[in-house]
């Protein structure tokens, strides 16, 4: 049901084993560095290009200040070099795990000190973990799990990566006294954003879980438990004078807590007789979720020395607040399955959910789903087949919902903040929707798994999933009570595709093991409807468009043509295919890129002799398409020229007629079409381990040590792409100063006594 919108998750937590206790203890160091870096232009490039574009301008005599005898002017930085490092994980885990005939437990304590790759970055964090089970009598066992972790962190602000972008060559960040170099040319040295600039977080969770099962007959037990989840985030960010345009100081404090709680109520029914197995369950479960938020910004702090905000500076109302918002939700559910003798498998579910985030007439849905397999390994006519090792057909198809919208959005509410000829007012904000109810899914499933010669698994499935009444800000007239938007229940989507696995080991002896490992995933997303009767949407400046026939992920933009070789203007298509120098709204299409990968899989290999084994692992995406807005910034043709710029725009803008290039001249500005629309498919070899456990005739000899293992390990090693920003694995449908991808080395020891 809701529970398993997007997938389920099973986790498992460590437990002891009868006999002697077991103390392990790992050991990591990690180096990390940036893997790719972009050409950017020096000072030389700089004052070339300047030249050049001053020429183009009718500035003969100005080259700006990139020549200047002014210091703050002089320096050839490369900020991609100067702000980043070689970067230094340790990180130390120990634990004890042991079991008696009543007591089964697990303590774990760890340390993790990461330096992150941009200068004055970092992550220290401290884990402690308890697993405790007890046997309390013959029918009554209890349980505990705790968690707590806490971490001191220093993060790099958006400003910096941005400054790294930016900021030419020649300007200064270090003057000659040793002080940072300010603000120059609207742009803040990002040096002294790193280095002086906060942006601190510290952050404690801890988790719950407690449970009693009670067996009340031979084969029926009830299971009561608690779960909570405490996070308390406390940030701190300051800003002196030198980072900001105007001298000013700023600084907040903000607490930022979450309380998550979920309380369950089983009954189970287990019973197997002759070749039969029946298991059923019913239950009840509820949730409550709280989150507040309290913060205080201050403007112009009296001292750079004094960083936080408590009284020292003027209240910055606008940035100061205090939230708090809340959902609860409620789910009775229930399960049975029946095997008959592992060849048949019958299982249905049935859910009744209610949230509090919708209204009074959408808040309750049920969901169902009923699932089948059948082993044919196990029937009587492939027995003689020896080679067959499994043979399994699977079916499933259910529904479930969807939930995530904003806490109080079905609600009609007025907000303040406004302003009434001067006077603070409250104004509505929100009409609301009491109809507004859960998101539908239907899935439908079906699998075959197979297994050859004991050595070849094979897996494959054919999904179809099928999304109605989506959750969406359907747009209004501004004429209906004054709002834009309303959330509601609208459209359909659907998402069809097929997933394949393959294990095989081809050699396996006594000591020698050759494994490969693939797999391949197609999903085709396709809008079936929208709200209203509408075919399309245009989804405010984010280049894209909700067209029904077309993925809800795919580009909407005008298509680049490239430059005219005779005078250098850039080029365009319109919607039916001419070319044209003239940009125009009209002419924008679908591209038919989507920034979803359609194809996406991995593979590897596993090798061992003995003790040894090496292990690498590949991942892979293939047509999948990213808008790359730092090359719309870095080769902009004089429209963003206090910033630093390519040095494509030196090397390869159109110069003189003849040239072939996609650059337009100087002075034809960059365009949000698909000249900046990048192909992003990738092949990544992922990991790169090897290992080497020591024998145990070895360790017999110490008496004291079970097992040991050293390895070595690379990630990112290696990154085969088009795309030409710093990673092509990026969450967004947009590239804009992304945080570097980094390139890992690792070494470690794991021990157990």
């Amino acid at each position: 049901g809701s529970r398993s919108a997007n997938g389920v998750i099973l986790i498992t937590t460590k437990q002891g084993t009868e006999g002697k206790a077991k103390v392990s203890l790992n050991y990591s160091l990690k180096q990390s560095q940036i893997a790719k870096t972009l050409p950017q232009m020096s000072r030389e490039d700089g004052i070339e290009y300047e030249k050049l574009r001053n020429y183009y301008d009718g500035l003969y005599n100005n080259i700006a200040n990139r020549d200047s005898l002014n210091p703050s002017y002089t320096a050839d930085n490369y900020y991609q070099e100067l702000l980043f490092r070689k970067a230094y994980t340790h990180q130390l885990d120990a634990s004890v795990s042991g079991a008696t005939e009543k007591i089964k437990y697990f303590m774990s304590a760890g340390y993790l000190d990461e330096q992150g790759i941009q200068l004055n970055t970092y992550n220290k964090r401290l884990t402690t973990r308890m697993n405790v089970d007890f046997k309390a009598s013959s029918r009554l066992n209890i349980g505990n799990r705790l968690a707590l972790s806490i971490s001191d962190q220093r993060r790099a602000t958006s400003e910096s990566r941005y400054r790294i972008l930016q900021r030419p060559a020649n300007y200064n960040v270090i003057e000659p006294d040793g002080s940072y170099t300010p603000i120059l040319a609207s742009r803040s040295n990002p040096l002294a954003e790193t280095m002086v600039g906060k942006n601190n977080y510290k952050i404690y969770e801890l988790n719950l879980y407690d449970f009693a099962e009670y067996e009340i007959l031979k084969d029926l037990k009830f299971k009561a438990s608690i779960a909570g989840n405490f996070y308390l985030q406390k940030y701190q960010s300051f800003r002196p004078a030198i980072l900001d345009v105007n001298g000013r100081r700023t600084s907040a404090n903000e607490d930022y807590l979450t309380t998550n709680w979920t309380h369950e109520d089983v009954l189970t029914y287990n019973k197997s007789f002759n070749d039969h197995a029946l298991s059923a369950l019913a239950g009840f479960s509820i949730q409550s979720y709280t989150a507040e938020t309290t913060r205080l910004a201050v403007l112009d702090n009296i001292s750079d020395a004094i960083e936080i905000s408590y009284a020292y500076g003027g209240v910055d109302m606008s940035k100061t607040y205090a939230i708090s918002t809340s959902n609860r939700m409620a789910s009775f559910f229930g399960r049975l399955s029946y095997n008959y003798k592992g060849r048949y498998l019958v299982n249905a579910n049935v859910r009744y959910d209610g949230s509090s985030r919708f209204g009074v007439d959408g808040r309750w849905a049920t969901f169902w789903s009923v699932g089948l397999m059948w082993n044919l390994r196990k029937e009587k006519f492939m027995q003689k087949y020896d080679w067959l090792t499994n043979a399994q057909v699977t079916f499933s198809t259910g529904t479930s919902g969807n939930s995530t919208i904003p806490n109080y959005d079905h609600l009609a509410l007025v907000s303040g903040g406004l302003d009434y000829m001067g006077e603070a007012g409250i104004a509505p904000s929100q009409r609301g929707n009491e109809k507004l109810g859960w998101e539908q899914l239907w899935t439908t499933n079906i699998g075959l798994h197979l297994g050859l010669f004991s050595r070849i698994n094979f897996d494959f499935e054919f999904y179809n999933k099928r999304t109605s009444n989506m959750l969406m800000e359907v747009p209004v007239s501004y004429s209906d009570g004054g709002y834009s938007s309303r959330w509601d229940n609208v459209g359909v989507m659907v998402n069809r595709g097929v997933e394949m696995s393959l294990n095989t080991d081809i050699i396996r002896t006594k000591d020698f093991t050759w494994n490969i490992n693939a797999n391949v995933s197609y999903n085709k997303n396709e809008l079936k409807e929208l709200y209203n009767g509408a075919d399309e949407y245009i989804v405010g400046t984010t280049a894209s468009k909700l067209t029904v026939g077309h993925s809800v992920s795919e580009f909407y933009m005008n298509r680049y043509a490239g430059v005219n070789p005779a005078n250098g203007d850039a080029l365009w298509y319109t919607n039916d295919g001419e070319v044209t120098t003239a940009l125009r709204e009209a002419d924008k299409v679908m591209t038919g890129k989507s920034y979803i990968a359609p194809w996406q899989g991995g593979f590897g290999t596993t090798l061992t002799w003995k003790g040894w084994s090496l292990n690498t692992q590949f991942s892979w995406m293939a047509d999948r398409w990213l808008y790359n807005n730092d090359r719309y910034m870095e080769e902009s043709n004089g429209q963003f020229s206090m910033y630093n710029q390519s040095k494509r725009l030196l090397y390869d803008r159109w110069k003189k007629p003849g040239d072939i290039t996609d650059i337009p001249r100087h002075g034809v500005y960059a365009q949000h079409d698909t000249r900046f629309l990048e192909d992003a498919s990738f092949l990544r070899l992922k990991n790169l381990m090897l290992s080497y456990t020591l024998p145990q005739n070895w360790l017999k000899k110490t008496k004291f040590i079970s097992s040991a293992r050293l390895y070595g390990q690379a990630q990112n090693l290696l990154t085969f792409t088009k795309f030409t920003g710093l990673d092509p694995e990026t969450n967004s449908n947009m590239y804009q100063a992304a945080y570097q991808m980094s390139r890992q080395f690792s070494f470690g020891l794991d021990i157990t006594f």
